[in-house]
């Protein structure tokens, strides 16, 4: 046997242990406030970059972009140089910080309550697939870090 030796004993880690406790007591709250502070930023994010996990949107077909422009002559939000998924803006603006539920005692639901909405991402209904309710994985990382702060109580 070494002369060396190291002891560890769990009264060591109560203090950390109670700090866990307390502090997860709620998981509903830490995921909101992790989605709300930084996933919601990442899905507006993909409006804008007009990606999906998959890499670029598709573009508008030929047949939508001819029709826009029929359109745009009367009414200026029909225009081909729009961003895709920005028509009318009420998509885009269905995702809010707070737009989730409770889902079970250990996760949350992140929602459009626009009826559209699922049909847009993932592709239903003869439309594209343009996934925009998806996570980056530095965002995922990112929430999980401050989560973890949250659950460790560090500042």
């Amino acid at each position: 046997m070494s002369d060396i030796k190291a002891t560890l004993d769990i009264k060591e880690w109560n203090s950390t242990l109670e700090t866990i406790k307390k502090n997860i007591r709620n998981p509903f709250e830490l995921l909101q406030a992790a989605y709300g502070t930084l996933g919601y930023k990442n899905i507006i994010e993909h409006f804008n970059n007009e990606s999906g996990p998959e890499g670029a949107w598709k573009k508008r077909s030929v047949a939508t972009n001819r029709m826009y422009q029929m359109l745009g002559k009367k009414n200026a939000r029909y225009s081909p140089n729009n961003k895709i998924l920005h028509l009318t803006g009420l998509l885009r603006q269905s995702i809010t910080p707070t737009s989730t539920k409770r889902f079970d005692s250990n996760s949350i639901l992140i929602f459009s309550n626009v009826r559209y909405s699922g049909k847009h991402d993932r592709g239903e209904e003869g439309m594209p697939k343009r996934s925009f309710m998806w996570f980056s994985e530095n965002v995922k990382s990112m929430m999980a870090e401050l989560i973890s702060k949250n659950v460790l109580g560090k500042k």
